[in-house]
């Protein structure tokens, strides 16, 4: 093309256009999107371009299921890998999405409950949903955010279940963090688990979570499930559970012994609200049977010991509190012992020492000690 007989500032003012009009395409390019608009009668596949207007979302467009009510869910089965840049659902409606396999990649930020009155929902029986960047927000804004993770495996950066409009069900899939703080990451899921944002096996309270770090330094959730597996150790004295007899050693060095009607947390018993040390629980309990091989010790505050017929268990310093003891227990009577650690925090409130003082002024007690329930379970 010729520019000599054009006037310098024709020029001028074209090239100007023509930068603008790149900056427009480059614009609307980075922020594209595409929404789900499912017809009745049509397949409900994300592969199916129909429902996406024409365009199957890919790594570079946002796919927008802003919510059509029931009937108009998206599947995304063995046949299909979807992918997307940032993920919505539920913005103004019902959205309902099921994963029963295939793969799922997501580039950025998922919403899961926009704002309110959107509603959203995410069922995953199988496959494998791989969030790389960026969090995983569940009932954002005030809308309900749900997800039932009921097989295949969610791996994420970050899930935020924040709003009480937020819950999260974990049966037989996998739920991996990447975060590698996996000590916040275990302490932001015994919070959810605690605020019932997060359960396991549709809120069944018999059900057990399990939390570990994965050679990349990922942490991997799961569940099981135990409430038609339970068993309650029988003791000698035929109470509920397991006996409570515990050693109190007090950290000045004194010892004494006494017996617990029921497991209970230091900080509400008048004698051991100031305790620091470790108590020795111990009991004897009978079985039939060597199915049951998984000793939980339930709610811990401290750091627990299993010693069962005089076989150390080792120890567990935070998360679940369980012990293989498929190499100890016996067919018979059994003799278990439980040591449980404290910290110094209460202790401290009622020494006489003006460090400890000022480190506990306008501290509240913590709870300390082993609260339970002990119960002997088939792992699965």
């Amino acid at each position: 093309m010729e520019f000599q007989n054009w006037p310098i500032n024709e020029i001028k003012m074209n090239k100007f256009k023509y930068i603008f009009c790149i900056l427009i395409m480059t614009f609307t390019n980075a922020f594209a999107w595409v929404e789900w608009n499912h017809i009745t009668g049509n397949s409900h596949s994300w592969n199916n371009p129909q429902n996406w207007g024409g365009i199957i979302p890919t790594l570079s467009t946002d796919p927008i299921i802003r919510g059509q009510g029931s009937g108009h869910e998206a599947v995304i089965d063995s046949s299909v890998s979807a992918t997307g840049c940032t993920m919505w659902m539920g913005y103004s409606g019902q959205a309902d999405l099921t994963i029963s396999g295939g793969t799922v990649t997501v580039g950025s930020d998922i919403v899961l409950g926009d704002s309110a009155p959107g509603i959203a929902t995410m069922i995953m029986t199988d496959g494998s949903f791989n969030h790389t960047s960026g969090w995983l927000y569940v009932g954002f804004n005030g809308a309900n955010g749900t997800i039932n993770l009921h097989g295949g495996t969610l791996t994420t950066f970050k899930v935020l279940l924040s709003s009480a409009n937020a819950h999260m069900d974990i049966t037989h899939g996998k739920l991996i963090i990447t975060n590698p703080d996996s000590i916040g990451v275990i302490s932001e899921i015994n919070g959810y688990v605690q605020s019932g944002r997060l359960t396991f096996f549709n809120g069944n309270p018999q059900a057990a979570y399990k939390a570990t770090v994965n050679a990349q330094g990922h942490t991997e959730i799961t569940a099981s499930k135990r409430a038609a597996d339970v068993y309650n150790p029988s003791p000698a004295n035929n109470s509920t559970g397991v006996s409570r007899n515990p050693t109190i050693s007090w950290l000045p060095g004194t010892t004494s012994k006494r017996v617990l009607p029921a497991l209970i947390d230091f900080k509400n018993d008048q004698t051991l609200c100031e305790f620091s040390g470790t108590a020795i629980y111990s009991t004897q309990f009978n079985v039939s049977d060597n199915q049951r091989t998984l000793l939980s010790l339930g709610e811990v505050f401290g750091i627990s010991e299993v010693t069962l017929n005089g076989i150390n268990l080792g120890h567990r310093w935070f998360g679940e509190h369980n012990y293989d003891v498929s190499n100890a227990l016996i067919i018979g009577t059994n003799v278990l012992e439980i040591k449980v650690i404290t910290t110094l925090s209460n202790y401290f409130s009622v020494w006489e020492n003006p460090v400890a003082q000022i480190w506990t002024t306008d501290r509240q007690p913590v709870s300390e000690g082993m609260v339970g329930p002990v119960l002997l379970l088939k792992q699965e």
